[in-house]
């Protein structure tokens, strides 16, 4: 199921390239099945893909932050340990542990990874239930890159079951 995600989540997913506030607020405004509301994912933790710098200056990720905050959702992310070749040794226990707030709160938590950020919320989901994952440009592979090898996430087979 998760391969299937990953390999078609354009097929029963929303796909876009941006997205404008509004259709964040829309998309957060619609109404739940009842008898959802206890298992709803609580928090967001947005991981940023590799290269440093405040991760509330990079890219869109401050804006995503702010933009739900403004819905009412809680959303954390803080600038990462090794952020240059973001090891997964180091990424995984700083998402568990400073972002996710432990292990028993990751059921209730989306995951939102960007680059180096998706392959980490990848296998993150391979070892625990989450939330929910959101994958911005995600990859499966070093591509070629010593950095990317040097990071762990691609020296072994992908567990998709």
């Amino acid at each position: 199921e998760f391969r299937t995600l990953v390999e078609n989540g354009v097929r029963n997913t929303t796909y876009s390239t941006h997205c404008t506030s509004d259709e964040i607020r829309e998309f957060l405004s619609k109404k739940q099945p009842s008898g959802c509301v206890a298992s709803l994912p609580t928090r967001v933790v947005i991981v940023p893909g590799n290269g440093g710098g405040s991760i509330w200056e990079s890219n869109w990720y401050g804006w995503l932050a702010r933009e739900l905050q403004r819905c009412g959702v809680d959303v954390v992310m803080k600038d990462m340990p090794d952020p240059v070749v973001a090891r997964e040794t180091n990424w995984l226990p700083f998402i568990v542990e400073h972002l996710a707030g432990g292990e028993t709160e990751l059921a209730k938590t989306i995951v939102v990874g960007h680059s180096s950020g998706a392959a980490a919320a990848m296998r993150l989901a391979e070892r625990f239930v989450l939330g929910g994952i959101v994958l911005v440009a995600a990859y499966t592979s070093d591509l070629g890159d010593e950095n990317e090898r040097r990071s762990g996430y691609f020296n072994r087979p992908w567990q998709w079951e």
